[in-house]
């Protein structure tokens, strides 16, 4: 029994005196260094950085912010559905429209509302941050599951001005406008879609006959 407490006691002593070595020759965090030039923080390693991060508390909504500033704002607007926004379109959004597309750079479109005299756009491709994005404009509502023309799958946010749809997975979006107007005797809707850089449109629907 003692022979074989003497053995084990030899082997752990071994295995110890290993470990010792290899922690003593792994770098700590402290010795690597990395390209802080885009990450907005102060520090040049990796272990000051991981700190530098928790002090901030990030939050999503200051991720957002940052992807905001990197998105940048539109260029030109278009609410026709016959053309794409171009850089010979209107630097304004369309006179009266809620619900617009946006040019923000060559293939780079976005669908944007004007919601309490507040533009905010949503540019396809960006899905997470645009549905995070989306969640934070419709905050008065709760999001829920549906579809897109009763085939994409979508998160929906159904409030009294605005119906606005996006899916998550490719961020293909949809807003209607539910401000009614009136042209001839009938009742109108504006609406946008956005299905990707080839594949969009904005229009107005007959919503209903006025009685007269």
């Amino acid at each position: 029994m003692k022979n074989k407490q003497i053995i084990i006691s030899f082997i752990l002593g071994i295995i110890l005196s290993i470990g010792t070595v290899y922690a003593a020759n792994i770098n700590t965090s402290n010795e690597f260094s990395y390209d802080n030039s885009r990450s907005n923080l102060i520090s040049t390693n990796i272990k000051d950085s991981i700190d530098e991060l928790y002090k901030m508390k990030v939050t999503d909504k200051v991720l957002l912010d940052k992807y905001k500033e990197l998105v940048g704002t539109p260029t030109n607007y278009i609410f026709d559905g016959t053309n794409k926004p171009t850089t010979s379109s209107k630097t304004t959004p369309p006179e009266g429209k809620r619900v617009y597309l946006a040019l923000y750079e060559p293939g780079k479109y976005g669908l944007c509302i004007k919601r309490e005299d507040v533009e905010h756009c949503f540019v396809f491709g960006n899905a997470k941050e645009e549905s995070l994005y989306m969640k934070e404009v419709f905050s008065d509502v709760e999001g829920y599951e549906g579809t897109i023309e009763g085939r994409i799958k979508a998160t929906i946010y159904d409030a009294e001005d605005f119906e606005c749809k996006i899916n998550e997975e490719y961020g293909v979006l949809t807003c209607f406008d539910k401000t009614k107007y009136e042209i001839d005797n009938e009742t109108y809707n504006d609406y946008c879609d956005l299905y990707g850089n080839e594949s969009m449109e904005c229009s107005s629907i007959v919503s209903s006959k006025v009685q007269i």
